[in-house]
C-alpha cells in the first residue's frame, strides 16, 4: 500500500508557500515527506519586547542585586504597582536617569510532580527568578531612589529585587520551512521543558518556557528548537497518561487484548508538537518562547535543535502616495454681485495632514480650512475658474478646478403704479372707494419692507391748484394714521395742472429711482 503523507494547512496566511524551499524538501525526502509548511507570519511574528524582557529564567548565579522595593505612591493603602507609577527602591548606587530591572525570586508553589525527575531538574538548573519589569530613576535621596515605571510585567510588590538592566536581542522570526510532524532525531543538542512562567503545566503558542539545558550545551539566543514527545513521555505524564493496562485500552470482546497492550511504546515514531526560540539563557538553563503548537503541551516534553532558514528580508517600503481632492460650486451659476460656495473634500490615501489653498482668475476669494467664498462683484459676466489645490506635509499635491458661471447683473428694479384715488370735483376727501384701494397698498407695504411709496396728487384745470397737493397728503394720512404705514416710507408730490380729479401711488422698490 503507498504511504500517504499527512498534509494539514496550518500555514495562518496566503503568504506561506506551496512548497517547502529545497533545502527543506531535501531534508524531509530522506525519511518521507514534509508535513506542514510554516511560513514567517504564522510564528506569530516572533518575540516582542515583553516577550524577551518578561518571560523569567532559571540560573545558577545569582543576580547581582543592587537593592529592593521598598513601596510606592500609595504605600501603605496600595501593595503593587503597575505602569507610569513611582516605586520607590532602597539600595546604593542608584543613578539618576538610568533604567533597572525588577524580578522576584520565587519557587514552584505545585508540590505535584508532571514527569519524573520534575523537581531534581529544576534544582539542578538553579533557581527561578520571574521579571516583573523596569524602572527609571528620576531622584535619588540618601539610600532611597524615586523611579518611574518604564514596563511593567506584572504587578509590583515590595520587595522584589533589582538589578542591573539586562542587554537582550529580540529573535527575528525564521523564514518559511517545513514541519513533520514525525521527523526522527537530527543528532543536536536536546533537552526538556522544565518549568513554565507563572508556573503553569499547561503551555501553548506564545508561552514562556525553560529548559535543562543552557550554554553549558552551547544554547544561544535566537536558537530554534523542535518540541517533541515520545509515547514513553506520555505513559509517564501524570496530567497526560492513561496505563496501558487499563480498561480504556482493551476491548472487552477482543480475542487477544493483550497483542495491544504489550507492544512497545519505545518502538511508536516520536511526535512533533511545534517549535520555540531561546530569547535568554544561564549557565544550565535557556528561556524560550513557543512560536509555534500544533497542540497542547506539557512539562517534561523534549526539545531539538533545529536550523532554520533566515528571516524574510523586510517588506518594501509602500510607495507614498499623493492626496486627492474634489470641489463643488454652490450655486455653480450666480448673477454679477452674488456669491457662490467652494466646498472640497481632501483625502490622503497615507492619512498625511491636509492644507488648502484656492485662486481665481477673476472675482474676489475668500479661503477658510477648505472651503471658500467667491464673490462676483466687478467680476464682469462669464465663467470663473476656481483653482483648488491640496499639499500634505511631504509637499505632494494634486488640485482640481471648478466654474463658476456669472451672468450679467438683474436689470435695475423700477417703480410701479400701485393704484389711483380718485376724487370729487373740487374735493381731497377720501371715499370707501380710494380706502378700499388704498388698502391693498397698505397691505404691500407691510410685505415689502424695504420699498417706499410716492403719491403724486393732480387736480383739473378748474380747480385750485393747491388742491393737487391737499389730495396726495389726504391719501398719505389714511396710509399712515389708519393702515400704519411709517410716514417716512412715504413720500407726496403735486404733479401738473390738468392731470385729472386724483391721486396716484407709486411703489418704489430698494434701489429704485422715482422720476
Amino acid at each position: 500500500m503507498q504511504k500517504k503523507s499527512l498534509v494539514v494547512s496550518l500555514v495562518l496566511t496566503v503568504m506561506a508557500f506551496a512548497t517547502a524551499p529545497a533545502w527543506a524538501q531535501e531534508q524531509g525526502a530522506q525519511h518521507h515527506a514534509a508535513t506542514e509548511v510554516i511560513g514567517a507570519k504564522a510564528l506569530v511574528q516572533g518575540p516582542t519586547y515583553a516577550d524577551v524582557y518578561c518571560a523569567g529564567y532559571i540560573t545558577t548565579q545569582a543576580p547581582h542585586e543592587l537593592g529592593w522595593v521598598s513601596g510606592n505612591w500609595n504605600t501603605p493603602r496600595e501593595v503593587t504597582s503597575g505602569n507610569h507609577r513611582f516605586v520607590y527602591l532602597t539600595g546604593s548606587g542608584f543613578e539618576v536617569g538610568k533604567e533597572y530591572e525588577l524580578i522576584r525570586h520565587v519557587r514552584d508553589p505545585n508540590h505535584a510532580r508532571v514527569f519524573p525527575g520534575q523537581k531534581e531538574a529544576v534544582r539542578a538548573a538553579g533557581e527561578i527568578y520571574f521579571e516583573i519589569g523596569s524602572v527609571k530613576v528620576i531622584e535619588v535621596r540618601d539610600k532611597t531612589a524615586i523611579t518611574e515605571v518604564v514596563f511593567a510585567c506584572d504587578g509590583i510588590r515590595p520587595g522584589d529585587l533589582v538589578v542591573a538592566m539586562p542587554q537582550r536581542t529580540i529573535p527575528p522570526p525564521h523564514g518559511p520551512m517545513a514541519f513533520d510532524r514525525f521527523a526522527p532525531a537530527n543528532g543536536k543538542t536536546t533537552g526538556r521543558i522544565i518549568q513554565a512562567t507563572d508556573n503553569d503545566w499547561l503551555i501553548g503558542n506564545r508561552s514562556h518556557v525553560m529548559l535543562n539545558i543552557g550554554a553549558d550545551k552551547g544554547v544561544k539566543p535566537g536558537d530554534y528548537f523542535r518540541i517533541t514527545r515520545t509515547y514513553t513521555d506520555t505513559a509517564t505524564n501524570e496530567l497526560d497518561r492513561i496505563p496501558l493496562g487499563s480498561r480504556d485500552m482493551v476491548d472487552d470482546s477482543a480475542v487477544n487484548p493483550n497483542r495491544v497492550t504489550a507492544y512497545s511504546m519505545n518502538s511508536l515514531p516520536r511526535r512533533s508538537l511545534g517549535e520555540l526560540v531561546v530569547t535568554e539563557v544561564t549557565p544550565k538553563s535557556a528561556t524560550a518562547m513557543i512560536t509555534f503548537a500544533l497542540e497542547e503541551m506539557f512539562l517534561g516534553d523534549g526539545v531539538e535543535l533545529i536550523d532554520v532558514p533566515p528571516p524574510l528580508p523586510p517588506e518594501a517600503a509602500p510607495q507614498p502616495m499623493a492626496p486627492s481632492i474634489a470641489c463643488n460650486a454652490v450655486p455653480a451659476n450666480v448673477r454679477m454681485g452674488d456669491i457662490s460656495n467652494i466646498t472640497c473634500e481632501g483625502a490622503s490615501p497615507d492619512n498625511r495632514p491636509l492644507t488648502y489653498a484656492f485662486a481665481s482668475d477673476r472675482g474676489q476669494l475668500a479661503p477658510h480650512e477648505s472651503n471658500a467664498i467667491l464673490a462676483t462683484r466687478d467680476a464682469g459676466a462669464g465663467p470663473i475658474t476656481v483653482t483648488a489645490t491640496v499639499t500634505d506635509d511631504r509637499n505632494m499635491s494634486a488640485s482640481t478646478n471648478v466654474v463658476v458661471n456669472v451672468e450679467g447683473a438683474a436689470p435695475a428694479p423700477q417703480p410701479s403704479l400701485a393704484g389711483e384715488a380718485m376724487f370729487k370735483p373740487s374735493s381731497a376727501y377720501v371715499d370707501n372707494r380710494a380706502k378700499a384701494m388704498l388698502d391693498g397698498i397698505a397691505l404691500r407695504m407691510n410685505q415689502e419692507r424695504d420699498a417706499r411709496a410716492v403719491v403724486v396728487g393732480y387736480s383739473d384745470a378748474g380747480e385750485n391748484q393747491s388742491l393737487a397737493m391737499r389730495r396726495a397728503n389726504n391719501v398719505k394720512t389714511y396710509l399712515t394714521k389708519t393702515k400704519g404705514v411709517d410716514a417716512a416710507r412715504i413720500e407726496t408730490r403735486a404733479g401738473s395742472t390738468g392731470g385729472g380729479k386724483k391721486a396716484e401711488v407709486w411703489i418704489v422698490p430698494a434701489g429704485a429711482t422715482m422720476p
